[in-house]
């Protein structure tokens, strides 16, 4: 992955310096500060060398990316896992956790939790997903007492 950011990264800049020589050449040929036929062999031979370093940069682009593929492939992806737990030896109709129309915010403008409810009984295990700052920790600190 790095060394296909790496490679996309020198086509980029690659692409650019011969962009900034083409518009010396557009801005030599408007000054003519050159005779014509200077700048049209110039310009050819800026076209030839465009073409080796485009096809070049393309041949470059696919290795990495099979390069990239074929080490995808060899990583195995674990679908399914199967976890044992030990028992949590709560009782089915123990509450552990009863949440009425809970609501929390750090910053009144912005609330983190909202008008929530939930109860937890036991045996049941819970799992809390969530992106980074979506509120994961502070639900936690507010079913522990410490918000």
């Amino acid at each position: 992955m790095k060394q296909l950011k790496q490679t996309e990264r020198l086509i980029q800049l690659t692409r650019e310096k011969h962009e900034q020589k083409q518009a010396k050449g557009r801005d030599a040929r408007l000054n003519r500060s050159q005779s014509k036929i200077v700048l049209n062999a110039m310009q050819s031979r800026s076209e030839k060398t465009q073409n080796k370093v485009s096809t070049k940069s393309v041949m470059l682009l696919k290795q990495h990316q099979q390069l990239l593929t074929e080490a995808k492939e060899q990583v195995e992806s674990a679908a399914h896992f199967i976890l044992q737990l030990p028992n949590t030896n709560f009782s089915k109709n123990k509450i552990l956790v009863k949440f009425k129309e809970v609501s929390f915010c750090y910053d009144k403008l912005k609330p983190l939790i909202n008008n929530f409810s939930f109860v937890l009984q036991g045996p049941t295990r819970l799992g809390i997903t969530g992106a980074n700052g979506s509120g994961k920790t502070s639900l936690i600190k507010l079913i522990a007492g410490k918000l």
